[in-house]
C-alpha cells in the first residue's frame, strides 16, 4: 500500500533547473512583435530554425532559401542570425515564449548588430521534457532537497557525544577523495545504518516530476555574483553577469502554482529492508527547521542591514518564509535548483569543505562570502525558494 499525497509547489523566487544547454541569439529573439501580432511588452521567443526552414521549403520560397544557403556557405553567423530573426513570423516557428526583465532587454538591445558568437548573450536554458513547452521541476530535485533537510534534522538532534565523534572523524580526513566516502557513511549512520541503495529509507519516498503551465510561468533575466559592502550596507555586484531562463516566483508578480504526487510506500517501510520510516510529518518539520535556519543565517549575513534600494524584495521573502514556517500547518519551505548556495544542499558547516578555485598564492579561496542573485527589474532575489503544501489523497 502506498500513501498518496498531493504536493503543491508555489515558487517564491526564480527557480532554475539547468540542462547544460546555452542558447545564443541564433536561437532566440526579444521583440514586442511577432509577424502581425503586437504584444504589450517585449517577450523572449525561443524559436526553431528547423521549423522556419521547413515552412519555407513547404511554401517553395526559393529566394529566401537561397539567402540561407549563401550565409551558411560563408559561415557568416551575423547573417544567419538576421535571416532567422527576420523570418520568425508565426507562432508555429516557436518552441516557447518567456517574459523578460528590463536589464536583459537593455543588454539585448545594446548587442544588436554584433556577432552572435563573439558578443553572444548566452542564456542558460531550463529543463523541459523533450517536445514540450512546459518547464518542469524534476521529482528527483524535490526529493533531493527534502533528503538534505531530513538528514540535517537528524544530525542536529543526535547526542552531543555521537555528534562530536562524527565531527572528529571528519576533521581527521586529509584526502579530498575520502570525503565523499565519509558523507556516504554519515548518511547511512543517520538513516539507520543501511547497507546499500535497496535499504535506503528514501527508496520508499517517490515524487513525480512537477510540470508548470507554459503560459505566465517563465522569465529570462540576469544574475549577479554579489557581496555586502558592510561599510555602507549596500549589495554590490562583483562578478560577471549570468543570463538564465527561470520559473517565476510570486515575488515577481503573478506566478503559477503546480501540483505533483508524493508517495510513501508503507508496505516497503514495514519490511526488514528499511530500518527507518520517513513520514509526511517528518518531511514538513525537517524542511521548515533546516531551510528556515539556513535562510536566517543568510539573511543576517547579507540582507538584514542592506540599505540598497534593490533589497526590499528580500524583506518580503523573509516575511513569507517566516509566515509559512510559523503557520504550523501542512506547508513547508524548500530551496531547489541551481544557484541555491552550498549551505542549502549539503550537511552543516562542521561537515562541509566545498571545493573553491585557487587564488594567486596557489591556495583555495574562501567560500560563503558572496551570493548569486537574480536581478528582477532592479530588485535582487535569491534563487530557488518554494512553498510546498502537502495534502493526503
Amino acid at each position: 500500500m502506498k500513501e498518496r499525497y498531493k504536493l503543491t509547489i508555489e515558487p517564491l523566487t526564480p527557480v532554475h533547473i539547468g540542462t547544460g544547454v546555452e542558447l545564443t541569439p541564433l536561437d532566440y529573439k526579444v521583440t514586442s512583435k511577432l509577424g502581425t501580432t503586437d504584444f504589450k511588452k517585449n517577450m523572449y521567443f525561443k524559436f526553431s530554425s528547423d521549423k522556419i526552414l521547413k515552412r519555407m521549403i513547404e511554401s517553395g520560397d526559393t529566394q529566401k532559401l537561397a539567402k540561407f544557403e549563401e550565409a551558411s556557405v560563408k559561415g557568416n553567423m551575423k547573417e544567419l542570425q538576421s535571416f532567422f530573426q527576420q523570418n520568425l513570423t508565426c507562432v508555429d516557428d516557436l518552441d516557447y515564449p518567456c517574459e523578460v526583465t528590463n536589464g536583459f532587454v537593455k543588454r539585448y538591445s545594446e548587442n544588436q548588430g554584433k556577432d552572435p558568437y563573439d558578443n553572444a548573450l548566452k542564456v542558460y536554458q531550463i529543463y523541459r521534457p523533450e517536445g514540450l513547452k512546459t518547464p518542469v521541476i524534476p521529482g528527483s530535485s524535490l526529493k533531493g532537497s527534502i533528503r538534505t533537510a531530513v538528514l540535517n534534522s537528524i544530525l542536529y538532534n543526535i547526542s552531543d557525544e555521537k555528534y562530536g565523534k562524527l565531527k572528529d572523524d571528519f576533521q581527521e580526513i586529509r584526502n579530498d577523495k575520502d570525503k565523499p566516502k565519509f558523507e556516504s557513511k554519515l548518511q547511512k549512520a543517520l538513516l539507520g545504518s543501511y547497507s546499500d541503495a535497496k535499504n535506503d529509507p528514501f527508496r520508499a519516498v517517490q515524487i513525480a516530476d512537477c510540470s508548470f503551465s507554459a503560459k505566465n510561468s517563465q522569465i529570462v533575466g540576469e544574475l549577479y555574483n554579489v557581496s555586502l559592502n558592510k561599510k555602507n550596507n549596500e549589495i554590490e555586484p562583483i562578478g560577471i553577469q549570468i543570463i538564465a531562463e527561470s520559473i517565476k516566483g510570486n515575488l515577481m508578480g503573478v506566478a503559477e502554482k503546480a501540483e505533483t504526487i508524493l508517495l510513501l510506500d508503507s508496505d516497503l517501510l514495514k519490511t526488514n529492508q528499511i530500518t527507518k520510516r520517513i513520514t509526511a510529518k517528518e518531511i514538513i518539520k525537517s524542511c521548515n527547521e533546516f531551510f528556515k535556519t539556513q535562510f536566517d543565517n543568510e539573511f543576517e549575513e547579507f540582507y538584514e542591514f542592506c540599505e540598497s534600494a534593490n533589497c526590499s524584495k528580500l524583506d518580503e521573502l523573509d516575511k513569507q518564509i517566516s509566515n509559512i514556517v510559523n503557520a504550523n500547518d501542512n506547508s513547508f519551505v524548500i530551496r531547489v535548483g541551481r544557484w541555491s548556495q552550498v549551505e542549502f544542499v549539503t550537511f552543516g558547516s562542521d561537515f562541509r569543505t566545498p571545493k573553491t578555485p585557487k587564488g594567486k598564492d596557489g591556495k583555495p579561496k574562501g567560500w560563503g562570502g558572496t551570493r548569486t542573485l537574480f536581478d528582477y527589474n532592479g530588485q535582487y532575489l535569491p534563487m530557488g525558494w518554494c512553498k510546498c503544501t502537502i495534502e493526503k489523497i
